[in-house]
């Protein structure tokens, strides 16, 4: 009876200790499942994320351009239209942009404020905005990133030559000027002869 007790109170003794055990390991590897699971989903999202971003701005340039701003930061894409600029920024780390507009005064006499639009980008990939002014077709930024700063434009078009005739109504003014001038003239000689002949059959 003794030896039975001693051996019930072994198999309580060897349960206790190895069925904790036993269900922590199984916990264990079903939060490593999890965490697993957890972070494919994040990086799932945040590929999602990049593309949706990247199809969503009106880039106008190779989207396979990018620009590095420091060791964090990346210009993935940017565009102008509308009277807009897009810019796709990837970042690593919680950061700071500011956008200028460098054409805001352009064409215009005195002391203008240049517009610029700052903004705090955690870490992802973000679409970022800013109305922007436009010259002779054209529009230029400046983008700041961590210390970084490049200046982004599109194509301008050419001033139009003057026209030296543009005072005289251009050349079609210039050829009717000289077209009634003469016929002015020529009128003005006909009737002199017209005057000599008739003073000279009076006479």
């Amino acid at each position: 009876m003794r030896r039975i007790f001693t051996f019930f109170v072994a198999g309580v003794l060897v349960l206790s200790i190895v069925g904790p055990m036993g269900m922590g390991s199984a916990i264990a590897q079903d939060g490593d499942n999890e965490t697993t699971g957890d972070q494919g989903e994040l990086e799932a999202d945040a590929m999602s994320n990049e593309t949706e971003a990247i199809e969503s701005a009106a880039i106008v340039e190779d989207r396979n351009q990018s620009i590095q701003f420091g060791e964090w930061a990346e210009l993935l894409g940017w565009g102008f239209e509308d009277g807009r600029v897009q810019l796709v920024i990837r970042t690593e780390r919680p950061t700071e942009i500011v956008v200028s507009d460098g054409m805001a005064g352009i064409g215009k006499e005195g002391a203008v404020s240049v517009p610029q639009h700052e903004e705090s980008l955690q870490a992802g990939t973000h679409v970022v905005t800013m109305p922007v002014e436009t010259f002779r077709g054209g529009h230029s930024v400046g983008v700041a990133i961590d210390d970084a700063q490049v200046r982004l434009s599109s194509e301008m078009r050419e001033d139009e030559p003057d026209d030296p005739l543009q005072y005289f109504g251009g050349m079609s003014g210039l050829f009717w000027g000289i077209g009634m001038t003469t016929g002015l003239a020529g009128a003005a000689a006909a009737y002199v002869v017209y005057r000599e002949d008739s003073g000279v059959i009076k006479a």
